[in-house]
């Protein structure tokens, strides 16, 4: 007769846990849809053990397989759990692995020292195992190492509830001789609460957890629930049956329980209170054995729940004992295994479905443990929810609609098994009786590949940290969702300081949370399909963040960035950026009639390095010209980009360097003037395909100094160019060009000012003002990015030899040779350092470093600036 326990209340205030976890950042951008998608990492998949996947797909699995087989033949009473692109599977013998969920490949292996009965579970990184050696363990899923243990004592099988948020906690009943329930801090194990004394029987099953309750059955049929904040007892209720791993299940404010062994009873439970409902307990189906023999016992396994479709669903198996040749001892046992689907309110039958029927001429082989495989429950895009069903008895796998119990199709296994299966990212995985994990693909949906994260090779901007990915490629054609992480420890799994969601078809994001300027972050990226399936985490990435020096304004205003700054401005605004370095992320794209102006080719510079364009300059604005101004562009593979739509561009006072392919580069139907540039270690230096000029610039050190491509006009005057490969390709020398090395201050260190008068000072065009240079300047501007500014060289003075100003050279249109000329020390023989605050004067300490030799090392990028 059942027995009902007198229901007994209890209240406290709640304890402080005593701890404090470290705050972390948490930047969600909700772009995506609300539904997120989740791996399976736990055996109830959920909290309070429903065991139904909101991923979508279908009953057909025929897309591909993979199997593992383990050496050795310890079997696996253990479930698979499936988190971050790894499923995780524990035999018998201790020995835990983590398996590629893509492939099946082995990741990690870790040998614990005592038996694995109980499924592990996975929160934030971390695997938690109970073992029959009285201890929980924690690993790392990336690499199985060691991360904690806790001694609870006894024989731990009770899989661990997964409850709370960051890092979460592990909830966990403790095995024999124990007689109580725990709960551990998941990051550390240490012990939150442990129940107080009073249990009758030791727990194997996994806790469920809801309404703020934990409930766990015990070996006796006897269940309990506990404050799930404090561990203090709120009800108990004496059932029946042995239990054993069978887990409860709490649904719709109900708890339901079924002990199986010689129980054929499945109770429910007001959750509240722990009273029985009404019409409850109800009696499974029980049918006389149909082979003939007189009975000599029975025993019912039972799974777990599955809450689907409109129902409570549970798979169970009738062993019964039977003598067949009247000795009065059993010697067959006839094994029949069904489904059994109930009305969550009344408790009736709403359908069963046989799965198999096994005679055994040898009792031992009869299945162990007194436990059924339990269903595994998912969504469809059109239709019924369905069930993932494998059998205790034969290797065989069912899919069964939820709602009526129709078989959708079957599908042949390795083996009879107890591990129950699990659905994730399109993959059916099965652990049969003898260990073997199997994965089968679904012909319906199928998981995205990984993408691939950018490399960040220089340092980024802390006002304009843009991360990017390659697009995920997805099987069925659709455009994956991300999810992206970001955190400073080198790993994104454990803990994470930024998370987050964005929608279909996006490969780059503007991170706008706190990030710290020298610190080395790490980010990865997990794609999701339109229906829910994950793939796995990309290779981690990692980008540093260096803060500006430099201020930003737009008319006079300050700007949050360089970025921000370019994207607002229209036709006549004027963006002034400060001396300092500039790294961008992606390309700058200049609106027709901007003007950007740095504080000298010198002090600003704009590092595009690794990107395939710095800056772009995109449109005509009729009587406001786009304009570049006193700085230096580095790093891109085109540095500068003048589209066909933008005309009369201005290119004036620039360094221009290291740009694999192009320093500047102007496309058909487009048009530049560059005047007054330092064009250097490119290449190609200046690349017309469209209507341009040069003039009073330094072309040094390209492959090719200027190039004409096309119908493209390129007009030089006035320039120097020296040390290239190639000084002239489709075009010739103009008036004014010549062919002699200078002498920078710098070149490894990007310093392109002059140290005094070279041959290129005050060789520009006579026409051009001398502009800001400072006295004596010859009265004629001087050629390079710093020629007619503050800090250009200064002349030679008045009655010195070769004086400009006491004999005006002629011009003249030599053809260039590609002078090599070295020249080797400073001038006077001096030694020491260079300045960036102003003009450097002939006899100036430095040391001097000679661009003639700048055709032996363009090929090799240099370091940054």
């Amino acid at each position: 007769m059942m027995r009902q326990r007198r229901q007994t209340r209890f209240t406290a205030a709640r304890r402080a846990r005593g701890w404090v976890r470290p705050a972390l950042a948490l930047a969600v951008v909700a772009l995506a849809p609300p539904a997120r998608a989740v791996d399976w990492p736990s055996p109830g998949f959920d909290a309070g053990h429903g065991r139904l996947s909101n991923e979508l797909s279908g009953a057909a699995f025929g897309d591909g397989k993979w199997s593992y087989v383990p050496a050795g033949g310890a079997g696996a009473l253990a479930s698979p759990v499936a988190s971050d692109g790894t499923l995780v599977s524990a035999q018998l013998d201790g020995t835990v692995r983590g398996l590629q969920a893509e492939t099946g490949a082995v990741v990690w292996q870790v040998y614990l020292g005592a038996s694995v009965q109980g499924t592990p579970a996975v929160a934030k990184g971390r695997v938690f195992v109970p073992t029959l050696g009285g201890k929980i363990v924690a690993l790392a899923l990336a690499d199985g190492a060691m991360l904690w243990s806790t001694r609870l004592g006894g024989l731990n099988v009770s899989s661990p509830a997964i409850v709370g948020g960051d890092p979460g906690d592990l909830i966990v009943g403790s095995g024999m001789p124990g007689q109580f329930v725990a709960r551990l801090d998941g990051a550390t194990g240490a012990v939150v609460w442990q129940s107080p004394p009073g249990m009758e029987e030791f727990s194997n099953t996994a806790p469920a957890v809801g309404s703020g309750l934990v409930v766990v059955g015990t070996n006796g049929g006897h269940y309990y629930a506990f404050d799930l904040t404090t561990g203090l007892p709120r009800w108990d209720y004496l059932g029946d049956g042995i239990v054993n791993v069978a887990a409860p299940l709490i649904a719709g404010g109900h708890v339901y329980l079924a002990g199986g062994q010689e129980s054929d009873h499945v109770h429910a439970l007001d959750a509240a209170t722990g009273l029985s409902l009404t019409g409850w307990p109800i009696t499974l189906p029980a049918p006389a054995p149909d082979l003939a023999g007189t009975p000599i016992y029975r025993r019912r396994a039972v799974s777990s729940f599955v809450s689907a479709g409109g129902v409570v669903v549970l798979e169970t198996r009738l062993d019964d004992a039977l003598d067949t040749d009247a000795d009065g001892l059993p010697d067959r046992v006839l094994s029949r295994e069904s489904v059994v689907a109930l009305d969550p309110s009344s408790g009736g039958v709403v359908w069963q479905h046989p799965i198999a029927r096994v005679a055994f001429a040898d009792l031992n082989a009869v299945p162990g443990f007194v436990v059924c495989p339990t269903p595994a429950g998912f969504s469809t895009t059109a239709g019924p929810a369905l069930l993932a069903v494998a059998s205790s008895l034969v290797g065989t796998l069912s899919v069964l609609e939820a709602s009526t119990g129709a078989d959708d199709g079957d599908l042949t296994i390795a083996g009879r098994a107890l591990a129950s299966p699990v659905m994730a990212n399109g993959r059916l995985f099965t652990v049969g009786e003898n260990g073997t994990v199997e994965a089968r693909f679904s012909s319906v949906n199928h998981a995205p590949a990984a993408p691939v994260a950018a490399a960040n090779p220089r340092p980024v901007d802390a006002a304009d940290v843009t991360l990017r990915w390659s697009a995920s490629m997805d099987p069925d054609g659709d455009q994956p969702a991300y999810e992206l992480r970001i955190d400073s420890d080198g790993e994104v799994l454990q803990s994470y300081g930024q998370q987050i969601f964005l929608g279909q078809g996006t490969t780059s994001v503007a991170v706008t949370g706190p990030l710290t300027s020298g610190v080395t972050y790490t980010y990865a990226l997990r794609a999701r399909d339109g229906s829910g399936a994950l793939s796995p985490w990309s290779a981690p990435e990692t980008f540093t963040v260096a803060a500006t020096s430099g201020a930003v304004t737009v008319n006079g205003a300050p700007a949050a960035s360089l970025r921000a700054a370019i994207a607002a401005a229209v036709a006549g605004d004027l963006v002034v950026l400060g001396a300092g370095t500039y790294p961008i992320a992606d390309t700058l794209h200049v609106a027709g009639g901007v003007s950007i102006r740095g504080a000298g080719a010198g002090r600003t510079t704009i590092d595009a390095t690794g990107l395939a364009l710095g800056v772009s300059c995109e449109g005509t604005a009729a009587g406001k010209p786009t304009v570049l101004d006193r700085a230096t562009v580095a790093g891109a593979a085109t540095c500068v980009s003048v589209t066909s739509a933008a005309t009369g561009v201005t290119l004036s006072h620039l360094v221009v360097r290291d740009c694999a392919t192009a320093g500047i580069s102007v496309a058909a139907g487009g048009g530049a003037a560059i005047v007054n540039a330092t064009v250097s270690s490119n290449g190609t230096g200046v690349d017309a395909g469209g209507a341009s000029s040069i003039k009073n610039s330094l072309i040094a050190g390209n492959e090719v100094g200027l190039k004409v491509e096309g119908a493209g006009t390129l007009t030089s005057s006035y320039d120097d160019l020296f040390g290239n490969t190639t000084p002239y390709a489709g075009l010739t020398a103009g008036t004014g060009d010549l062919a002699g090395a200078v002498t920078f201050v710098d070149v490894a260190g990007h310093n392109f000012l002059l140290a005094g008068p070279q041959p290129s000072t005050d060789q520009g065009d006579p026409a051009d003002d001398v502009g800001q240079e400072p006295t004596p300047n010859g009265q004629r501007i001087n050629l390079g990015a710093f020629g007619g500014t503050s800090e250009a060289e200064l002349s030679l003075p008045a009655g010195v030899g070769n004086d400009p100003t006491s004999k005006p050279p002629t011009p003249t249109t030599p053809t260039p040779t590609g002078s090599t000329e070295v020249t080797v020390g400073t001038p006077d023989g001096e030694a020491g350092g260079c300045s960036l605050s102003g003009p450097v004067a002939a006899g100036h300490s430095s040391a001097i470093f000679v661009l003639a030799a700048l055709a032996l090392v363009r090929r090799r990028r240099p370091a940054s600036p």
